[in-house]
């Protein structure tokens, strides 16, 4: 995911990943929207890791242990990707759809990572996906990333 587009505080946003202070909206458990910064850009100040991603499988062998992953929902309607011929492309997503985050802190810094699946060879259209899952309630219980 390089670009999402969403409706927080009754405003229709799209941010790109390499906007300044980009954010995007985590869903909290009672429903409530919130804005959270998206990943480390190169140059900006920080512990956590450079960019806006975390692998799935890096996630679940434990590689971002250091940096207290919690799991979360971003809550958009459509997201961007490029493709590997540079092509960018919107996909919308349906009510009920989220894309799983992982919010890291380390010492006074807190961030959000997309977390995405690496493509296999026959998927070759991208590079990488986000990770997106249903929730039919903000009642359920968040699952690991």
């Amino acid at each position: 995911m390089r670009a999402a587009r969403f409706t927080f505080d009754c405003k229709d946003r799209e941010v790109h990943f390499t906007s300044e202070k980009a954010h995007l909206p985590i869903q909290l458990r009672s429903g409530e929207l919130e804005l959270m910064t998206w990943g480390r850009r190169k140059g900006e100040k920080g512990k956590l890791p450079a960019g806006g991603w975390a692998r799935f499988s890096h996630v679940q062998s434990g590689r971002w242990a250091e940096h207290r992953p919690r799991s979360v929902r971003i809550a958009v309607q459509a997201f961007m990707e490029v493709d590997v011929a540079g092509s960018r492309q919107w996909f919308p997503l349906i009510t009920g759809q989220f894309i799983r985050g992982v919010v890291c802190r380390l010492e006074n810094e807190q961030r959000l990572y997309v977390v995405v699946m690496e493509s296999g060879p026959d998927e070759a259209y991208f590079e990488q996906w986000p990770r997106i899952i249903t929730a039919p309630s903000v009642t359920t219980t968040l699952e690991t990333p």
